[in-house]
C-alpha cells in the first residue's frame, strides 16, 4: 500500500516542480520580450538588445540637385553661358580642321597638275601642312582645356552656392540632415524640399556673385 502513496507523491512533486520551471521560464521570456520588443536578433547572437537604441528620431529632407540646377535662374544662366562657349569651341576645331583640308587638297591638286617644279618645294609644302597640323592641334587643344577648367570651376561655385544657400535655409527649419536624392533609392515625396530651396535661390539670384570669366583671347 505505500509504494503507490509514494508514487503519487512523487509524480505531484514532479508536476509541482515542472510548473515552477515554467513559470520562471515564462517570466524570463516575458521580460525579455518587453524589453527587445520589434528586434529581430541574428540566429546564434545571445547579446541582450536594448530596444531603444534602435528607435532613433531623425528628422530628414531631401533635394533633387539636378533639378534645381535646371530651374535655379542663375545656374540656368550660367549653364547657358557655357552651352555657348562649348558651340564656340567646336565652331573653332570646325575651322581649324577646315583650313588643313584646304591646304592638304591645294597640295594635292597642285602636284596632279604638275605645279611643282622641283621635289625640293614639293616636300616644304608638306613640312609646312605638317606644322600647320601641329599648331592647330595646339591651338585647339589650349582651348578645350581652358574650356574644361572654366566648366569645372562654374559647376563647383554653382553646387557651393546652393549647399551653402541650404545650409542657411536649414537654420530656422534645424532638420537633422537635407540629402542629394542621389545618395538613396528612395525617399518618401513628402520630404522632397526641392522647391523649397529653387524658390529660395531664385530669391536671391540677383546677388549671387560672378562665376563666369572673361572669354580668353584666340
Amino acid at each position: 500500500m505505500k509504494k503507490p502513496v509514494f508514487s503519487v507523491l512523487c509524480f505531484l512533486g514532479i508536476a509541482s516542480l515542472v510548473m515552477t520551471l515554467n513559470s520562471c521560464g515564462n517570466s524570463d521570456n516575458n521580460e525579455s520580450k518587453d524589453n527587445n520588443e520589434g528586434v529581430e536578433l541574428t540566429p546564434g547572437d545571445t547579446t541582450k538588445v536594448d530596444h531603444e537604441a534602435f528607435v532613433p528620431s531623425i528628422n530628414i529632407r531631401y533635394v533633387d540637385m539636378n533639378l534645381i540646377l535646371e530651374k535655379y535662374e542663375y545656374a540656368a544662366q550660367e549653364t547657358k553661358k557655357m552651352q555657348q562657349k562649348a558651340l564656340e569651341l567646336q565652331q573653332l576645331q570646325n575651322k581649324l580642321s577646315a583650313d588643313l583640308q584646304k591646304k592638304q587638297n591645294d597640295i594635292q591638286q597642285k602636284a596632279q597638275s604638275n605645279l611643282y617644279l622641283s621635289q625640293e618645294s614639293y616636300e616644304k609644302d608638306m613640312r609646312d601642312l605638317q606644322a600647320d597640323i601641329q599648331a592647330s592641334e595646339n591651338k585647339y587643344a589650349k582651348r578645350a582645356q581652358d574650356f574644361d577648367a572654366e566648366a569645372t570651376r562654374v559647376q563647383q561655385a554653382l553646387i557651393q552656392t546652393i549647399d551653402n544657400f541650404i545650409v542657411k535655409y536649414n537654420q530656422d527649419k534645424h532638420y537633422d540632415a537635407i540629402l542629394h536624392k542621389d545618395a538613396g533609392a528612395y525617399f518618401n515625396p513628402a520630404l522632397d524640399i526641392t522647391q523649397e530651396i529653387i524658390d529660395g535661390l531664385n530669391a536671391q539670384s540677383e546677388s549671387a556673385p560672378a562665376t563666369t570669366p572673361a572669354p580668353a583671347a584666340e
